[in-house]
Protein backbone atom coordinates (compact mmCIF):
# COMPACT_ATOMS: atom_id res chain seq x y z
CA UNK A 1 0.00 0.00 0.00
CA UNK A 2 1.75 3.60 -0.84
CA UNK A 3 1.63 5.93 2.00
CA UNK A 4 1.88 9.57 1.48
CA UNK A 5 4.29 11.40 3.62
CA UNK A 6 5.16 14.85 3.75
CA UNK A 7 8.10 15.84 3.28
CA UNK A 8 10.14 18.70 1.95
CA UNK A 9 12.10 18.13 -1.78
CA UNK A 10 15.56 16.07 -1.17
CA UNK A 11 16.99 16.57 -4.93
CA UNK A 12 17.59 19.43 -6.75
CA UNK A 13 14.69 18.37 -9.23
CA UNK A 14 12.09 18.52 -6.71
CA UNK A 15 13.49 21.93 -5.73
CA UNK A 16 13.10 22.71 -9.30
CA UNK A 17 9.81 21.27 -9.60
CA UNK A 18 8.73 23.21 -6.39
CA UNK A 19 9.99 26.43 -7.44
CA UNK A 20 8.47 25.51 -11.01
CA UNK A 21 4.85 25.22 -9.81
CA UNK A 22 5.29 28.68 -7.12
CA UNK A 23 6.58 30.55 -10.98
CA UNK A 24 3.17 28.61 -12.72
CA UNK A 25 0.84 30.01 -9.59
CA UNK A 26 2.02 33.36 -9.87
CA UNK A 27 2.65 33.90 -13.37
CA UNK A 28 -0.80 35.68 -14.51
CA UNK A 29 -0.17 38.53 -11.90
CA UNK A 30 3.85 38.76 -12.15
CA UNK A 31 3.39 38.94 -16.04
CA UNK A 32 0.04 41.01 -15.81
CA UNK A 33 -2.17 38.55 -17.72
CA UNK A 34 -5.52 40.50 -16.09
CA UNK A 35 -7.66 40.12 -19.31
CA UNK A 36 -6.88 36.24 -19.27
CA UNK A 37 -9.08 35.15 -16.78
CA UNK A 38 -9.45 31.07 -17.74
CA UNK A 39 -5.76 31.12 -18.81
CA UNK A 40 -5.12 32.64 -15.07
CA UNK A 41 -7.60 29.91 -13.53
CA UNK A 42 -5.96 27.36 -15.36
CA UNK A 43 -2.27 27.91 -14.07
CA UNK A 44 -2.92 28.73 -10.83
CA UNK A 45 -4.69 25.18 -10.65
CA UNK A 46 -1.99 23.50 -12.10
CA UNK A 47 0.82 25.02 -10.33
CA UNK A 48 -0.90 24.16 -7.68
CA UNK A 49 -1.11 20.41 -8.25
CA UNK A 50 2.52 20.34 -9.07
CA UNK A 51 3.87 21.68 -5.67
CA UNK A 52 1.48 19.42 -3.90
CA UNK A 53 2.52 16.43 -6.01
CA UNK A 54 6.03 17.52 -5.36
CA UNK A 55 5.36 18.51 -1.47
CA UNK A 56 3.04 14.67 -0.65
CA UNK A 57 5.66 12.15 -2.17
CA UNK A 58 4.09 9.01 -3.09
CA UNK A 59 7.02 7.28 -2.98
CA UNK A 60 5.79 4.15 -3.84
CA UNK A 61 4.28 5.80 -6.82
CA UNK A 62 7.37 8.26 -7.60
CA UNK A 63 7.03 6.99 -11.37
CA UNK A 64 3.36 8.19 -11.90
CA UNK A 65 3.85 11.54 -9.76
CA UNK A 66 6.38 12.32 -12.65
CA UNK A 67 3.68 10.88 -15.48
CA UNK A 68 1.08 13.14 -13.97
CA UNK A 69 3.86 16.07 -14.08
CA UNK A 70 4.03 14.65 -17.96
CA UNK A 71 0.59 15.51 -18.20
CA UNK A 72 0.58 18.58 -16.87
CA UNK A 73 2.84 20.18 -18.41
CA UNK A 74 1.80 18.64 -21.99
CA UNK A 75 -1.66 20.56 -20.53
CA UNK A 76 0.14 24.22 -20.17
CA UNK A 77 1.43 23.92 -23.87
CA UNK A 78 -1.55 23.03 -25.47
CA UNK A 79 -3.87 25.39 -23.06
CA UNK A 80 -3.66 28.31 -24.99
CA UNK A 81 -4.79 27.54 -28.10
CA UNK A 82 -7.37 25.56 -26.66
CA UNK A 83 -8.64 28.31 -24.50
CA UNK A 84 -7.77 31.00 -27.12
CA UNK A 85 -5.77 33.25 -24.73
CA UNK A 86 -5.01 36.04 -26.90
CA UNK A 87 -1.52 37.59 -25.58
CA UNK A 88 1.88 36.01 -27.13
CA UNK A 89 3.00 36.39 -23.20
CA UNK A 90 0.98 34.63 -21.71
CA UNK A 91 1.45 32.09 -24.68
CA UNK A 92 5.09 32.00 -24.13
CA UNK A 93 4.51 31.45 -20.86
CA UNK A 94 2.55 28.21 -20.79
CA UNK A 95 4.79 26.99 -23.73
CA UNK A 96 7.80 27.84 -21.82
CA UNK A 97 6.81 26.23 -18.63
CA UNK A 98 5.14 23.30 -19.38
CA UNK A 99 7.85 22.15 -21.34
CA UNK A 100 10.36 23.26 -18.26
CA UNK A 101 8.10 20.71 -16.29
CA UNK A 102 8.02 17.89 -19.36
CA UNK A 103 11.85 17.86 -19.34
CA UNK A 104 12.56 17.79 -15.31
CA UNK A 105 9.68 15.26 -15.59
CA UNK A 106 11.45 13.06 -18.12
CA UNK A 107 14.81 13.55 -16.92
CA UNK A 108 13.98 12.77 -13.19
CA UNK A 109 12.11 9.28 -14.80
CA UNK A 110 15.24 8.50 -16.59
CA UNK A 111 17.67 9.28 -13.00
CA UNK A 112 15.18 7.06 -11.07
CA UNK A 113 16.02 4.44 -13.59
CA UNK A 114 19.80 4.90 -14.05
CA UNK A 115 20.07 4.82 -10.13
CA UNK A 116 17.81 1.74 -9.74
CA UNK A 117 20.19 -0.41 -12.12
CA UNK A 118 23.48 1.05 -10.19
CA UNK A 119 24.73 2.79 -13.61
CA UNK A 120 26.33 6.18 -12.45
Amino acid sequence: MAVGTLSFPKEWQDWTNLVLGIGICVSPWVLQLDAEQPATRIAVAVGFLIIVFEVFTFYALRTLEELINIILGAWLMIMPWVIGTTTRLATLDFLVSGFLVVALAVYEIWDARRQSTGRT
